[in-house]
């Protein structure tokens, strides 16, 4: 009966450390993505802005208009300062 008992004992704690082991391999995992995901993130949100500045700078040549599509510019660019 003893031996039953410390078998059972011993496959509960093995499943409970496998299972904690499983969770911080799945909490690591997912904080991988996580940040990789607000990498690629904040990459597309600055390409996405240089673009926009590009088109902003065409415009300001093509319609000799400087003063104006550089003042948008500015303002495009005052929330990241």
């Amino acid at each position: 009966m003893a031996a039953k008992e410390k078998a059972e004992f011993l496959a509960t704690s093995f499943n409970e450390r496998n299972r904690d082991m499983n969770l911080e391999v799945a909490i690591r995992l997912s904080d991988e993505v996580y940040q990789q995901r607000k990498s690629a993130f904040y990459r597309s949100t600055i390409a996405a802005m240089l673009l926009l500045i590009l088109v902003f700078v065409l415009v300001a040549l093509l319609t000799r208009k400087f003063q104006v599509v550089f003042e948008a510019c500015a303002a495009l660019l005052r929330p990241l300062t």
